[in-house]
Parts: C-alpha cells; sequence; structure tokens
C-alpha cells in the first residue's frame, strides 16, 4: 500500500515536471494528503462493509438458539389452541343452528295443529 502510493506520488509530479521547483516541492505533498485522505476514506468504507458482513454472519449463542426453540414451540402451541377453538366454535354454530331450526319447526307445527 506504501509502495502504491509512493509510486503515484512520483507519477503525479512526474506529470507537473514543469511547474517549477517550488512547485514541484508542494505538489507531492498536496497530492500525498489528497492520497492519504482518499485511502482513509477507502479503508473506512471498507470497515463497514466487512462490519456490516460480520454482523450478517453472527453466530447466534445456545441460549438465544434455545430462546428461539421455545418461542417456536410456544407459537406451535398457540396456533393448535387456535384451531381447537375454531372446530369448538363451528360446533357451537352448528349446534345453535339446530336448535333454532327446531324451534321453527316446532313454531310452525304448533300454528298447523
Amino acid at each position: 500500500m506504501e509502495r502504491h502510493l509512493q509510486e503515484q506520488i512520483a507519477a503525479e509530479s512526474a506529470d507537473s515536471g514543469g511547474a517549477g521547483r517550488a512547485g514541484a516541492q508542494e505538489a507531492p505533498s498536496d497530492h500525498c494528503m489528497t492520497l492519504l485522505l482518499r485511502l482513509r476514506a477507502q479503508t473506512k468504507q471498507q470497515l463497514l462493509e466487512y462490519k456490516s458482513m460480520v454482523d450478517a454472519n453472527e453466530e447466534k449463542t445456545p441460549e438465544q438458539i434455545m430462546q428461539e426453540n421455545q418461542i417456536e414451540a410456544k407459537v406451535e402451541d398457540l396456533e393448535n389452541e387456535i384451531e381447537e377453538v375454531k372446530i369448538a366454535l363451528e360446533g357451537l354454530l352448528i349446534f345453535f343452528f339446530n336448535l333454532v331450526t327446531i324451534k321453527c319447526t316446532l313454531m310452525i307445527f304448533k300454528t298447523k295443529v
């Protein structure tokens, strides 16, 4: 990385060779600072990318796995309970429908008799 930086500085100072002695001395310093700032920005970006990759692939602890399994089991139990309640409600609705039907039939029969 340091060698790459030195090569870039040398190449850029060679490009500005006609600028004169004072300009040639200031240019490498400015270029060096610019390159260092770019390098710092790139390094920060790479660190952010690596951090997000690490966070995405983070291992779960055994406690977390146990807790997730318990939650999944509880959710499954609740889903089963909801299904049982639905079936019971359906049975009650059928019972009340039959009760109403019988009452209506009795009322019709009584009015005809």
